[in-house]
């Protein structure tokens, strides 16, 4: 099946829920062989040749479905069998039931029980994942505490704070982990030559010089990385922050003056205005139409920080250049001033702790700035 239409299945998914009323109870509705089902309880009523979606509060799949199983609610339950690949979201994931091909979860807290079978790869995100059901491809964990306990027939990309294997873990591939120093890997899971420990805490506990040189050279290679892409979106933020000056350096300066004015209450208004975009996601999930504008209101989270971040630099540059040297009030001035402040707080990002603070304090001074400017467009068009 071609991306286009399994695109448009998803994409009329999501019409499908935004064109519904807001309701309590159950409502299913079958369009070219997919089922949908919705409701604060969402639960499958009958089979599926095709896909299968479920959306609700809670989501629960007791029929099978032919084709994919897309899951998201607040508890998500997969109990029937999915003859190709299952996408779950939600804050507690149990899957109990066979996967023909991938199973994809994220959520605070995903559990794959021994009944289930995943015929390929499994990816999960979460809090807390404990997995039990055999694995014939192979697996991408990342997860606060994970706990292992079946086979994976392939190979295991491992991410944790915490790890735990039981008597039934397997590992056919190679296993590399992400984990904190000290970790033991049994021999009953895998073998000793197919264990590889990566990252900087891997790095800490290295013993031996040639360990240690290879330990050096990688970071060394990530090092330029992280530079490479550091200059990579120092341009891509200095370009778009040039367009907007280019467009908007009106509408720039007078959300400028004020943010100035009164930096504290600038920064609550950043604080309030985030609160409100991110209290939106949880909120719009537990109704019908609210999970339809939820990717909206995500991308509106990430342009709000982008933007604020690009207003509060620049607002802060210009008041430190203004009070060293006298840089007038012309274009060049302005941009001069938009790149030494992506440039000063890029490079106070690096260090540990003091600089993230700093950078989210600029986004929140920022975003302060664009609340205020929405606020008063509000209150203008209410008069």
């Amino acid at each position: 099946m071609s991306a286009i239409a399994i695109w448009g299945r998803r994409a009329l998914f999501a019409l499908t829920i935004l064109c519904s009323p807001v309701v309590i109870a159950q409502s299913t509705t079958e369009v070219g062989g997919d089922r949908f089902s919705t409701g604060a309880s969402a639960v499958t009523d009958a089979p599926s040749d095709r896909d299968t979606f479920v959306t609700g509060f809670s989501a629960e799949m007791r029929h099978p479905a032919g084709g994919d199983a897309h899951l998201a609610g607040f508890m998500v339950e997969v109990d029937a069998e999915v003859g190709r690949d299952a996408f779950t979201l939600g804050a507690r994931i149990e899957l109990d039931a066979p996967v023909g091909e991938d199973f994809t979860a994220a959520g605070f807290s995903v559990e794959t029980e021994p009944s289930a079978r995943i015929g390929g790869n499994l990816r999960v995100v979460a809090g807390s994942a404990i997995l039990r059901a055999p694995v014939l491809g192979s697996a991408v964990v990342t997860a606060g505490d994970v706990e292992l306990d079946a086979p994976i027939s392939g190979d295991l990309l491992l991410s944790a704070g915490g790890v735990t294997f039981g008597p039934n873990a397997r590992v056919g591939g190679r296993l590399r982990h992400l984990t904190p120093e000290g970790t033991v890997v049994p021999g009953s899971v895998v073998d000793a030559d197919r264990v590889t420990a990566i990252g900087p805490r891997a790095v800490a506990g290295a013993a031996g010089e040639a360990v240690g040189q290879a330990a050096m050279q990688d970071a060394g290679e990530e090092g330029a990385g992280w530079l490479i892409g550091t200059g990579l979106l120092l341009i891509v933020l200095f370009i778009s922050g040039a367009i907007l000056l280019g467009l908007f350096p009106d509408l720039i300066e007078r959300q400028r003056l004020p943010m100035l004015a009164r930096p504290g209450r600038t920064l609550l208004l950043g604080l309030l205005g985030l609160s409100v975009l991110i209290g939106l996601v949880p909120v719009g999930a537990m109704t019908l139409v609210g999970v339809a504008i939820v990717p909206a209101v995500i991308l509106a989270i990430v342009l709000a920080w982008w933007f604020g971040y690009l207003l509060g630099a620049y607002t802060l540059a210009r008041r430190v250049l203004g009070g060293l040297v006298r840089t007038g009030d012309g274009s060049v001035a302005r941009l001069a001033a938009l790149a030494v402040g992506l440039v000063v707080f890029a490079i106070l990002n690096w260090i540990p702790v003091l600089g993230w603070l700093v950078n989210i304090g600029v986004v929140l001074f920022g975003l302060g700035g664009l609340t205020r400017a929405a606020l008063r467009a509000v209150l203008a068009r209410a008069a």
